[in-house]
């Protein structure tokens, strides 16, 4: 019989008090309380509790002996606490030790090192019962022809200053995965990375672990052999991390911790599918607290008649004993010139120069708290300043007072304004191509400086102007000493950017000069929130991302109203990885508001080659017209027709058994989200593509219309039409809409769609070609129409959405309302899915009004909601419609 190694450490003990002639007495750890020789979580986190609190002390009523905080201290001290002598203290080295005795198959006595202890490994038949003993999620799939491979991180609560330990589980589900390898996203602001270990299964299967930082917040995991063992690794604790939580950390926030880049092969080298299910830590508290009232505002000056957005930032407090008591729940303004608002976020226009203070207070369940922030707001006269590329003024006698005096510089124009404290600048139409003398060649704006273009040169009031008839561009084609600028306008906070078109940008690395150079290559708006209006953005590009803008790490959203976007482009060829992320408008930590425009033609390229390197090759295209990273995004009234997202990917190979491919990633052929929230209403997602090559199976497109993953979506009254989706693969793939691991709850709202005409190239007859979902998405649709798509028109892979009074071609589910039958549109070939009247859409919908359907009250077009268009026959009362449009004769 064989014994385990802590079973044969406890006879040896036994036979050395026999024969000294003494008693046999086994030294426990002192955290192991019942005394099995092995750590259990439980155990790991009292001492991770006596760590948290900064020092413990002797408790004889307690478990093991011990308590957290100060007092008597008379006993023997914790066998944790070892480093230096005893100090009545746990450093941070005593507790990643604990860990290590954790994530191991036990521990035993080691007279020789420091603690008195050592973990005992895990290999051979003394660790496979711990192997099988940590497998989780395969008890109902094992035996059946159901397989996957998954890593799930932990999510768990706790408070700020706490060092928290977070599991990574694999589930690997009739596979036999030999290597993995994946990088972990996380907020360095707000998690500390301190260590990682590998789990019990690692050691198991005589792999180790290899760490590598990228960046702060961001670690590549590499499991691997360690010798040529093929020894596969089983279900159970892959990797745990330790953090500590700031002390910043706001109560209630949720802190997600995120996988990507993942891959796995199997022990004879083929690749598998692999999946992360993204992990939080939610921050919670001990006692209760107060909110803290904080609030930004979009501007602190501007001219008269200036609209000042606030945004509530106030803080929760927390109750340990009633979640709901922590979150602000009411609010109370005074903005200094009279008027008051209980708004949460609202808009305050001031009419008169002036300076002004402003005050907030806010409520939770726990109290209240105030902020007042004196003499915030400045209002200012201004001065208006003229700009005509045709002025008749002479250079010395160009002055901006007047359009006879006008400079023939736009750039002349804003800083005359800026140093007469803001104003707006008119700009006569022209084409204003100029070399402009600073770094990166390009335009740059300033605060409280409005630019208006479209005037003739000649007008004395504003709204005299024509900006269609009178073409007022600004070129950057030649700007940067006769080559491209690398961005043709660089935003500011408090500015206004108003009929222009702007062109000729190229956004890319400039030798000796510093900054993000490779993005933005018509505008560049680093943490700046302008407002941009009727524009045109043409024939821009950039090397990485935002062909046309580049919005990063904005405080206030961006403001793009009535403005066209047109064959923009990012282009991205090299190895050994290749990145490009949206074509016109690339959002990175930064919100925006997008308002009645058009995004036509624009697109995202990489291209790379694997050619013998130990590992795979990326290649991702995501957001032909729109990329929302760690954003949020309000989308209203927009078209996008025609962008496209296209990746390329050559060659795969096997080194030691192991294949490594080019992975090209097309996902997101007009819009892809990620880690965002985005708002998308009355708005056309039409002919749209994400394509790869033929580099199956190592290729991936999805999402033609809209990628989401690791956020939230919310779509109403909008026309998701004949997107297409190619990437030669089997595995299932959705063309309109796609959402992978989008899981919160009611991540994903689709209300009053007609997803129709999409088309994904896959073999696979499960797919959902107009919407599919997986990894845990949480989807709700409602009011919808899903027709003539690939596959099975919506589908998900695990959880279920939830589908009431939809209308779907090949497939009925099973709540209430939902059925199959021709919705006879107008003209469906022709993208005309206006409803005839013969329609079995009409009237049969549910009232979506409420919040939590997107508060819908009119179609697409803006007509109401509720037209009776079926005398004698409703659902609920409301005769609201199913899909876009509401029929009216």
């Amino acid at each position: 019989m064989m014994m385990r190694r802590p079973e044969l450490c406890l006879m040896v003990f036994v036979l050395i008090g026999l024969l000294c002639g003494g008693a046999a007495q086994a030294q426990y750890h002192s955290a192991d309380t019942d005394n099995d020789w092995h750590i259990s979580l439980s155990e790991l986190l009292r001492v991770i509790q006596f760590y948290n609190t900064g020092d413990y002390h002797c408790a004889a009523d307690t478990e093991d002996g011990y308590a957290p905080g100060p007092g008597d201290q008379g006993c023997d001290p914790h066998d944790s606490d070892y480093v230096g002598g005893a100090n009545w203290k746990i450093v941070l080295s005593e507790l990643l030790r604990l860990i290590q005795f954790y994530n191991s198959c036990g521990y035993e006595v080691s007279p020789g090192a420091e603690d008195g202890f050592s973990p005992v490994p895990c290999n051979g038949s003394e660790g496979e019962g711990e192997g099988e003993g940590e497998g989780e999620g395969e008890g109902e799939s094992e035996g059946s022809g159901f397989s996957y491979t998954e890593l799930r991180v932990q999510s768990l609560t706790a408070a700020p200053g706490d060092t928290v330990l977070q599991h990574i589980q694999l589930n690997a589900v009739n596979t036999q995965p030999g290597r993995i390898q994946f990088d972990l996203f996380f907020n360095a602001n707000r998690l500390t990375y301190q260590t990682a270990i590998g789990g019990p299964i690692v050691a198991l299967a005589n792999k180790q672990l290899t760490i590598t930082k990228i960046t702060n917040g961001n670690y590549r995991f590499l499991i691997e052999d360690i010798s040529k063992t093929s020894l596969p690794l089983q279900s159970g604790t892959l990797v745990s991390i330790a953090y500590v939580l700031s002390s910043n950390a706001a109560y209630g926030e949720n802190i997600a911790v995120y996988g990507a880049a993942a891959s796995a092969h199997s022990i004879y080298g083929t690749p598998l599918p692999l999946s992360i299910v993204t992990g939080t830590v939610t921050v919670g508290c001990r006692a209760p607290v107060l909110p803290v009232a904080d609030f930004i505002s979009d501007k602190v000056t501007g001219l008269e008649g200036t609209a000042v957005q606030f945004t509530d930032m106030s803080l929760a407090g927390c109750d340990p004993t009633d979640p709901d008591a922590g979150p602000v729940t009411a609010w109370y303004w005074e903005f200094g010139d009279g008027f008051v608002s209980e708004e949460r976020h609202p808009l305050h226009v001031y009419e008169d120069v002036g300076l002004y203070t402003v005050s907030l207070t806010v409520w939770n369940g726990v109290g209240a708290d105030s902020v007042t922030m004196t003499d915030l707001i400045e209002i200012v006269q201004g001065v208006r300043v003229y700009v005509n590329k045709a002025t008749p003024a002479p250079e010395e006698g160009q002055t901006g007072e007047d359009w006879e005096t006008a400079f023939a510089a736009i750039q002349a124009g804003i800083d005359a304004a800026s140093a007469q404290g803001g104003g707006q600048v008119w700009v006569a139409g022209g084409h204003y191509d100029e070399v402009r003398e600073n770094p990166t060649g390009s335009l740059i704006m300033r605060e409280v400086v409005r630019l208006y273009g479209g005037f003739t040169g000649v007008e004395t009031e504003r709204d005299q102007r024509d900006f269609v008839a009178n073409e007022t561009i600004i070129d950057g084609s030649a700007a940067y000493g006769g080559e491209p600028a690398a961005h043709v306008i660089i935003g500011a906070n408090n500015a206004v950017l108003d009929g222009f078109i702007i062109t000729g940008g190229r956004a890319r690395s400039i030798t000796g000069v510093p900054g993000s150079q490779q993005e933005g290559g018509g505008m560049f708006n680093g943490a700046a929130a302008p407002i941009i209006a009727n524009c045109l953005f043409i024939d821009n590009q950039a090397e990485t991302m935002g062909g046309a803008i580049s919005n990063r790490n904005t405080a206030v959203p961006v403001q793009i109203s009535n403005t066209l976007f047109i064959e923009n482009m990012v282009i991205n060829e090299g190895n050994p990885a290749s990145y490009a992320f949206g074509g016109a408008i690339a959002n990175s930590e930064a919100s925006t508001v997008i308002i009645g425009c058009e995004f036509i033609g624009n697109q995202v390229q990489t291209s790379a080659s694997w050619l013998t390197y130990p590992y795979d090759v990326p290649s991702r295209a995501l957001g032909g017209a729109l990329y929302n990273y760690g954003a949020g995004a309000a989308i209203i009234n927009c078209q996008f027709n025609d962008n496209l997202a296209n990746a390329q990917g050559f060659g795969s190979g096997q080194i030691n058994s192991t294949v490594y491919a080019a992975k090209p990633d097309a996902l997101g052929g007009a819009m892809y989200n990620s880690f965002s929230n985005v708002v998308i209403e009355q708005s056309f997602f039409r002919s749209n593509q994400a394509n790869t090559n033929n580099n199956a199976p190592f290729t991936r497109a999805c999402g033609a219309g809209v990628y989401n993953e690791h956020g939230t979506m919310m779509m109403t009254n909008s026309v998701v039409f004949a997107n297409t989706s190619r990437d030669f693969s089997t595995a299932p793939r959705g063309a309109g809409v796609f959402n992978d691991t989008c899981n919160q709850t009611r991540a994903v709202v689709v209300t009053n769609c007609s997803i129709v005409s999409n088309i994904a190239d896959t073999t696979n007859t499960d797919h959902g070609g107009g919407m599919h979902s997986r990894n845990s998405t949480a989807a709700v649709v409602t009011n919808s129409v899903f027709w003539n798509n690939s596959g099975l028109d919506l589908a998900s892979e695990g959880t279920a959405p939830a589908v009431t009074y939809c209308n779907v071609e090949k497939r009925i589910f099973s709540g209430v309302g939902n059925f199959s039958a021709t919705p006879a549109f107008v003209a469906m070939s022709a993208g005309d899915l206006r409803l005839r009247n013969t329609s079995p859409c009409i009237d049969s919908g549910r009232d979506a009004s409420g919040a939590d359907f997107g508060s819908v009250v009119v179609d697409i077009l803006g007509v109401p909601r509720g037209y009776d268009g079926n005398p004698g026959f409703d659902v609920d009362g409301s005769n609201y419609d199913i899909g876009a449009y509401e029929y009216v004769p």
